[in-house]
């Protein structure tokens, strides 16, 4: 993993995106792009609003200076001299583009290892919609982690295993994260038949070849408590300081509808969350 996104949208939660951003890096002496997207007011005037452009433009031009703001802040505290690469190999470049946010950022996302999201709290529900997005078009990993989040230098990952492509391709992007934990514990949410249990059996080879301390954790809610809460309970109860899972939508024509497990997982996580569909 050498080359991380960081998406900035020019308010705090940029602070929080780079931040989460550095954990990851300094695991793998990675870069970080931090990516400002400005609209293009042209876009505006193509609908006959002309009169708003001039506004637009400034508030683009703001938003704009905030992110990079906050980069030169970030780079200043932690890589002292501008873009320089700092003594763990992490490096940082601010970078601008014009265009649509959502569209810019799945379009640089998709040559990037992972795509890195902060979640501040007052910003909350204006970052779920970004993500959502961009985790089910730019085809690439998406982190994400609150405000204060726990090192991923962690010493447990946990792993949210179902029998389906989305969290197969979830363990298949988390390998150098595997790699380097001092265990992963794999959670199987109320395994409903024989396919699920020999699928969970055969992941365990798998990620064995990868890490030796592996864990098999069954669990099950009875039909009673809410699957997604028993699990971000049980990777609590592990001191997990990360949580791998695959990222599920119920509908193709509107990608932002996520179910309900992974919104409460997105919600309610307090520890850093690496997701992909």
């Amino acid at each position: 993993m050498k080359c991380i996104l960081a998406p900035l949208v020019g308010n705090r939660t940029d602070s929080v995106t780079l931040e989460a951003a550095l954990f990851t890096a300094r695991m793998f002496g990675a870069h970080i792009d931090a990516l400002y997207a400005r609209s293009d007011p042209d876009d505006i005037a193509a609908w006959g609003v002309d009169s708003a452009i001039p506004d637009l433009k400034a508030r683009a031009e703001q938003r704009e200076r905030l992110a990079e703001r906050a980069f030169e802040r970030f780079c200043a505290k932690h890589l002292h001299i501008g873009t320089a690469c700092a003594p763990d190999g992490v490096s940082a470049t601010f970078l601008s583009t014009t265009g649509q946010q959502l569209n810019m950022y799945s379009a640089f996302g998709r040559t990037s290892d992972l795509i890195m999201f902060g979640v501040a709290t007052d910003q909350r529900e204006l970052t779920w919609d970004v993500l959502k997005a961009v985790l089910f078009s730019a085809g690439r990993p998406v982190m994400f982690a609150h405000e204060k989040p726990s090192d991923p230098g962690f010493g447990t990952l946990a792993i949210a295993w179902k029998n389906t492509p989305e969290a197969a391709r979830a363990v298949g992007v988390a390998g150098g994260f595997i790699s380097r934990a001092s265990r992963v514990i794999v959670f199987c949410v109320d395994q409903e038949n024989e396919a699920d249990r020999e699928s969970a059996s055969r992941l365990i080879r798998y990620l064995q070849r990868y890490n030796q301390k592996v864990v098999l954790q069954s669990v099950s809610s009875h039909g009673k408590t809410d699957p997604a809460a028993m699990l971000l309970d049980s990777a609590t109860a592990w001191h997990a300081g990360l949580l791998v899972m695959g990222g599920y939508g119920h509908s193709r024509m509107r990608e932002w509808a996520f179910g309900g497990f992974t919104n409460h997982v997105l919600r309610c996580a307090t520890i850093p969350v690496l997701m992909m569909h």
